[in-house]
């Protein structure tokens, strides 16, 4: 919803670089009105996912198929 406008995620002016730490509060912004059964679950995930990608853009020939 809004992503475009969401200021966790949205890009500052004169900004070119992806902040990993404001993708993952996107991601969990979307996880915030589920029940706790999956709450955990989904933070989880979210988290493999934020830390694969980090892991890809640092070299981690492992993780490259998250930006390919």
């Amino acid at each position: 919803k809004a992503y475009y406008n969401d200021d966790n995620f949205k890009r500052e002016h004169g900004e070119n670089e992806i902040n990993l730490w404001k993708f993952y509060n996107m991601l969990t912004g979307a996880n915030k009105s589920s029940y706790i059964d999956n709450f955990l679950d989904r933070s989880l995930n979210v988290t493999y996912l934020t830390e694969g990608i980090d892991r890809a853009l640092h070299g981690d020939s492992t993780y490259k198929w998250f930006i390919e």
